[in-house]
This record gives C-alpha cells, structure tokens and sequence, in this order.
C-alpha cells in the first residue's frame, strides 16, 4: 500500500527501489525491489506527479507539480537532499546521464530548467515554446527534446551547452515524446490531428506522419512484404511501409471492415467487412484485390489455420463459422455454432479450431481436418476472446459480462479445467509463452490481470489507463501492451517477467486494435476516431527511454477519497468540458481538474464526461454512503 493518488513511478537499478510519487498525500513511497514491501515514505512538496532517476549519483528526482519544485532524494538513503525551485506548472521531468543534469518542462512559463546533477543548482532557464508538455533525450547526439503542446512544435536543447539547437514545427498539440536509439529518431504524438510525426535525431528534420482512413479498426503485418496494413470503417484498407512508414497504397474492400488477418503461405491479406458480409483477399505483394469471397450475417472475426491451410470467418448474425480454403479462395465449409459466434483461436497441437458464441454462453470446438464440430464447451456468460497456451496445451476463453471470468478448456479432452475470476467487463486476452502467462483487461477496474499458465491462478492485478481494451504480447522485449481507451488514451506497457509497468505512452483517440512488425520491433495502434496509426518504434528501446525519464506522464483516472473526487492534474488537448453526470445522464455539477467536493452526493452510479477538441469520452464510479 502506497499514499493516496499515486501517480508516477520510477526504478533505481543500483539499488532495486521502485519510488511512487502520490499525488494525493505528497509523499515518495519507496518499495523494496527484492520484496515488494514499503521500505519508508518521503515527505515532498505539494502534488507530486513525476519521477525520474539519475544513474551518474544514484539520485531521484520528484516533480511536484502543486508547489513547483523538485524534490531530490538520496538513492541509497532515501534521504531529501534538496528542494529546488523550478518554475511555474511543471509537466514533465527528465535526465541526461550523459551530461549529469536533470530537466524540467515548465507549463505556466513556456521554459525548461536545467538542474546540475552533482550540485543541486539551477544551471540555466530554457526558453522553448508555448505549454510544454513532454520530455526526452537523445543519449547518441546529447539532445533534450521539449514538446510544446502550444506551440505547435519541438523545441531541441544541446545537452552540453543548454542552447536551442533548433525549433521544430510538427504540428497541433504535440503530447508525449518518445526516443529510438537504435535508428535516432524522435518518435511525437500529436494529438490535435491524431497523427505520429517522427524527427530525425541528427538533421532534426520530421521525417514522416502516418494518416490513415476515417475509423481505423483492425490491423495485421505481413512478415514476407514487411507491411502493415489499417482497415478503417470507410470501407477502405490503408498499406503502411513497415520500414519506412510510409502509406503505400489504399485498397477498397467492403462496407465496415472489422478484422484482418494474413496467410504467410499464400501472401494474403483477409479482410471481413461486418455490412457486406463479405471477406475481401487482397494480395500481399501486389496489393490488388484478388477476390471477394461471401460469408454469413455480419461477419466479425478472422484466423488462419497454417496446418491446414484455412481462412475461417466468424458470422455474428448468422451463427456460423465459413471456412475458405488459402489457395483457392473457395468457401471449403460453413459450420453451424451457437447464437452470436465472436472470439476464434486455433490449436496446433489437436488442430482445432474455437469460436466463442457471444449469447451462446458456450464455445463450438471444431476438427480442422474435417471441419466437423468436435464438442460445445460450456462457458460463462459473454464469452467475447480466446487465446491459446502452446506450453500446457489449454484454451482461455475471457467471459466478458459484469463480473468477468476466464475458462479453461483442456485442448486434448475440450473438459472445463477451471473457472479463474478477473475483473468487471473483462475486454482483451493475450498469452505470454515466454513466462507461461495469460494476461485479461478489466475495463472497469482499470486494471490487467495475469494468469498462471500452469496452475490457473492469478499471479497479479497491473494497474493500467482507463477502459483497458486490447492486449498485444511482444516476444522480442518480452512486453504486454496495453490499449487504454478511456479518458487517458494510451498504452501501458507490462513486463512480462516481472508483471510491473514499464512505461506508459500517450497516444490518439480511442485505440483499436495492435499489431506487432517483429522485423522492426515496432507496434501499431489504430485509433477508431482520429483516422491515424501511432508507430510505437523500436519498442524496446523506445519504452526503456521512457522509463527512465518520463515514465510519470501516467494519468490517474477518477476517484473519490474522503467525498473529494480527483481528477487527473494535466488535462489533455484543448479542455471544453468536464462535467458529471447520473446514470440517466442527467448533468450533476460542473467539474475541474484535481479536487472536487463531492461530499453531497447521494449514493449511486455517476459519470465523469470530458469532452475536449470536439470527442466526449466518460468513466463510471460509484459513490456509497
């Protein structure tokens, strides 16, 4: 247990301490590494909201953003060594090991503060641009760079001199920043057009933007042409370069396309649209359509058997699976489910194929031989996702309603073997092979939950955004993410060792859906309404950059202490509204970012509606007397 609002994070490796900043109760918790237990708590200045580490003097740095100062804790004793004085507003803290000095983006100001790592001392004031918002640096070049969410553009700082080596101009609100060091690139989300600007680390120059479609909805890679591909709700499928991000071409396909998937033997791409009930096969080197194939009612979901060489689609409405043969494009079979089929995961090992019926309360296993029904599993109530478990040969299935729960089904005898209990609307599934792990979203809780692959039990409870909605495992740093859909609009990264926070990213409205590019160790987010992709480069890299300097950008979501409601401190975009409402939508009160007295609330269900640039986003709570 740490203080109230916890609100950023960091790790000093020399000492294995994870340092909590709680906004609420303006304290430091430090955890012990090795036993997770609270070694003491550091008393701060007022609304502490970001942490960073300096490796040089094993120092740790806490932004308070109430009382604007940072204070500085000893590594080793966790002592205050000093309180500096910074200006007004500040957002974002960062380190330059390379140089010993510390930075901090001042919002009321429009200046950054450069601190001397070894004195303590206010070494210069930076002028940059209008509301700056986020930090990092450049290790290969020695640069800081400042987004100024105002100002409509990057303001890069000499980690030597502390001089304006350039101003970049990106675009309307640019929000988080991001480095890459094994290309040397500056990775910036701007969110007041919903696109990803990349600058590169040498010229500072933006190299590109990625635009995409109206709606953007599902994604999928194809390994052999190294692209990515964007389905948006128009009707259309953009193909993005997966080196460099560059959008090759548009392919039309049917009415509201809702999943892609990609058949490596064949260099296809399948496209289900849900209105034309139809699977559009476009051509993984050519990108020209190479056939429409009809499905049932609505189809929702697709997967590739590469055992058999089978494309099967999900129809809602109809209640049954159609399965297209990966050569011919020929509809092979379509076998009848149960009532609203949705979720689909294939085994490898018996080679079957399973579909989760959404009304059904149960999953239809069915031979990928003979595309006969094997069994009818019964499950919980709406089971929605599956995933597959390689190690132990077991199938999860997410049971989304209320109270949610995950299913096990043995692969070998398609037997219940247990029931694990996760958190409200559970919203997205993903298997870590690597750890033998399965992670479930729990969009009302905020938070993941990870399984254990061999006894079934649940390891840990990850805090996360709000609405966490999809999950994507990465083999090659060993990372979940996390799509959060609520008012923070980002993605948390999980170790997958250790089952804590790596890093959080802000990106576009409402993410979809993700993809991973493993040639590059990039992952894709598709932002339903910004008609963007966000490119989270060489994730890695990026994310460690992230850790180590920024990984306070973190939100906290709404919650009520003691009748106070909190409201996250740093709001995003142009802020138009921040009301609440009951649960008839009836508008409560007015409200503000930070404390709002709620004392007089009767109890009950409420919403928390933010509206800003024009896009309305709510989160529930519920106040009990």
């Amino acid at each position: 247990t740490v203080g109230t609002q916890p609100y950023g994070l960091c790790y000093n490796p020399q000492d294995n301490k994870v340092y909590s900043a709680n906004y609420g109760s303006n304290n430091v918790s430090v955890i012990d590494g090795a036993t997770n237990g609270v070694l003491t708590t550091v008393a701060t200045g007022s609304g502490p909201a970001r942490l960073c580490y300096n490796s040089q003097n094993s120092k740790v740095y806490c932004l308070n953003a109430g009382s604007s100062n940072v204070t500085v804790i000893d590594g080793a004793s966790n002592a205050v060594i000093a309180t500096v004085a910074v200006g007004s507003g500040p957002s974002a803290i960062c380190c330059n090991p390379q140089s010993n000095k510390v930075y901090v983006a001042n919002w009321g100001n429009g200046n950054v503060t450069v601190i001397d790592g070894a004195s303590n001392g206010v070494l210069a004031t930076v002028t940059v641009g209008s509301r700056p918002w986020a930090l990092c640096h450049n290790s290969q070049n020695n640069k800081v760079y400042c987004a100024n969410k105002d100002g409509r553009s990057v303001t890069v700082i000499d980690g030597a001199t502390n001089g304006v080596l350039a101003t970049v101009t990106v675009g309307p609100s640019p929000i988080a920043l991001c480095y890459n060091p094994q290309n040397n690139k500056v990775f910036n989300v701007l969110y007041g057009n919903s696109t990803v600007s990349v600058i590169d680390g040498t010229t500072n120059v933006v190299l590109a933007t990625v635009t995409v479609g109206r709606n953007p909805w599902a994604l999928a890679y194809n390994s052999q042409n190294r692209k990515v591909y964007c389905a948006s709700q128009e009707g259309i499928i953009t193909v993005i370069d997966g080196a460099t991000n560059g959008v090759l071409t548009t392919v039309p396909v049917g009415t509201s396309p809702t999943k892609l998937c990609y058949n490596p033997l064949n260099n296809k791409v399948y496209c289900a649209s849900f209105d034309s009930d139809s699977v559009t096969v476009i051509d993984g080197a050519t990108n020209s359509v190479v056939a429409t194939v009809p499905a049932g009612d609505q189809p929702i979901n697709l997967l590739y058997n590469p055992q058999e060489n089978k494309v099967y689609c999900a129809n809602y409405s109809a209640g049954t699976v159609t399965v297209i043969d990966g050569g011919s494009n020929a509809v092979i079979a379509t076998v009848p489910t149960d009532v609203s089929p949705r979720g689909l995961c294939y085994n490898p090992q018996d080679d079957k194929v399973y579909c989760a019926n959404n009304y059904g309360y149960n999953v239809t296993v069915i031979d990928g031989t003979t595309n006969g029904v094997l069994a009818t599993v019964p499950v919980g109530q709406d089971p929605s996702m599956l995933c597959y478990n390689s190690l132990n040969n077991k199938v999860y299935c997410l049971n989304s309603y209320d109270t949610g729960s995950v299913t096990v089904i043995d692969g070998a005898t398609n037997g219940v073997l247990a029931t694990v209990p996760v958190g409200d609307f559970a919203d997205g599934l993903c298997y870590n092979p690597q750890n033998n792990k399965v992670y479930c979203a729990n969009k009302n809780q905020a938070d993941v939950s990870v399984i254990d692959g061999a006894t079934n039990g649940v390891l840990a409870s990850v805090p996360v955004g709000s609405s966490p909605a999809t999950l994507l495992y990465n083999p090659q740093n060993n990372a979940v993410y996390c799509a959060n859909a609520g008012i923070e609009q980002s993605v948390t990264v999980i170790d997958g060792a250790s089952n804590s926070v790596r890093g959080t990213v802000e990106i576009g409205r409402d993410p979809q859906d993700l993809c991973l590019n493993p040639r590059w160790n990039r992952v894709y987010v598709a932002h339903r309404y910004s008609s963007s992709v966000s490119v989270l480069r060489d994730s890695g890299g990026g994310v460690e950059e992230r850790e180590s300097g920024e990984v306070g950008r973190q939100k906290a979501g709404a919650s009520v202490v003691r009748g106070v409601l909190f409201l996250p401190a740093f709001s995003v975009g142009r802020q138009e509204s921040i009301v609440l409402l009951d649960l008839s939508g009836r508008k409560v009160m007015e409200l503000v970012p930070g404390a709002n007295n709620v004392r007089r609330l009767s109890s009950g269900v409420y919403f928390v509606q933010l509206t800003s640039n024009g896009f309305t986003t709510a989160q529930k709570f519920v106040v009990q007397r």
